[in-house]
């Protein structure tokens, strides 16, 4: 997700949401910095001699709820990826 423009994400966490059914895991690797502003040119990566850009966002907790997912548990791997595992959201009945 994080090679992604936050723009993309944002589509990608739409369309997921649409595809998954409830109760669903879905596990992306992804890149927080607080106070990022989300139009941001995004940050340059090199790994195996490829130079990248990569995209973070403030708090992907946010974002992916406003998918209806909700957010499991995040695993830091520092120095290689932030793994985060969400889950479709059962949807609620009105009384």
């Amino acid at each position: 997700m994080f090679h992604l423009p936050r723009r993309d994400q944002d589509a990608v966490f739409a369309g997921v949401s649409r595809l998954l059914k409830p109760d669903a895991p879905f596990l992306f690797t992804g890149a927080e910095i607080d106070g990022v502003d989300h139009d941001d040119a995004g940050i340059m990566g090199t790994m195996n001699g490829v130079t990248f850009r990569y995209y973070a966002v403030p708090n992907y907790e946010k974002l992916i709820r406003s998918h209806g997912f909700s957010l499991i548990e995040v695993h830091d791997d520092p120095g290689v990826s932030t793994y985060f595992l969400a889950r479709k959201s059962t949807p609620t009945c009105a009384p």
